[in-house]
């Protein structure tokens, strides 16, 4: 009985003594995460992997694969404060799930009006060699025959007879692309919440807007139009 009132003793000492600090009692709240998704589309229709479209150029193709980079993530609020997300480069694929969103975590609350990323890497980290995590060369998305990442990798064919293969591979410093997206009223990130910021991919625009690109021409490459359409690519869903 003794050493059962001891055991008692010892449960309630140790109890006492874990909660001497003031804040003990209250819950540390969790930072607040951002999720940025992408919907993959052609028009107003999904684009799905082997499904048929057709450009206004009266090519139809199918899609084999769709990979491309997003980094430099920063989300402006109201007063003009940024959060700038470390170490911020992203792979996105069309074959893979776990390649459609990503969390962005430590984001201060706030109230944020628009978020800026470029499509590609940055010229620094494109010509810093061999790197790890989605800038692993594993990801095929390293050049190669030259330095850097191709920074979209499409591939797909067309339908013809044979078929013909459709590919378009951009990388090189002077096709960063920037983007800044202004959202429609400003949105509140706050303590122990997940805010999800839809995004979408449009590849018709690659090959259609604001300029006709003749995709039969595409057997490898990117000519003129293409790259002038890669500020088109990706808006708000």
């Amino acid at each position: 009985m003794k050493f059962f009132i001891f055991f008692i003793g010892i449960i309630f000492l140790n109890s006492c003594n874990k909660c001497k600090e003031p804040d003990c009692n209250k819950i540390v709240p969790e930072e607040p995460k951002v999720r940025l998704t992408f919907s993959m589309k052609y028009g107003d229709k999904d684009l799905k992997i082997n499904e048929f479209y057709s450009t206004e150029s009266k090519d139809t193709f199918r899609t084999t694969q769709l990979k491309f980079y997003i980094s430099n993530i920063r989300l402006t609020q109201k007063n003009g404060t940024e959060y700038i997300e470390p170490e911020s480069y992203h792979l996105f694929s069309l074959e893979n799930p776990d390649k459609k969103s990503i969390i962005i975590k430590g984001v201060p609350p706030g109230e944020y009006e628009k978020i800026s990323f470029a499509l590609g890497i940055d010229s620094i980290r494109n010509h810093s060699g061999d790197q790890v995590g989605d800038l692993d060369p594993a990801n095929g998305m390293f050049w190669t025959w030259s330095d850097g990442y191709l920074f979209l990798r499409y591939e797909g064919v067309l339908k013809k007879t044979p078929p013909k293969g459709l590919i378009v591979h951009i990388g090189e410093d002077a096709y960063y692309t920037p983007y800044t997206i202004a959202f429609s009223s400003p949105i509140k990130i706050e303590k122990n919440t997940e805010f999800t910021i839809p995004l979408k991919f449009n590849l018709y625009n690659l090959f259609n807007y604001p300029n006709v690109v003749a995709v039969d021409s595409l057997s490898h490459g990117f000519p003129g139009n293409v790259l002038k359409n890669l500020p088109y690519l990706i808006s708000l869903n």
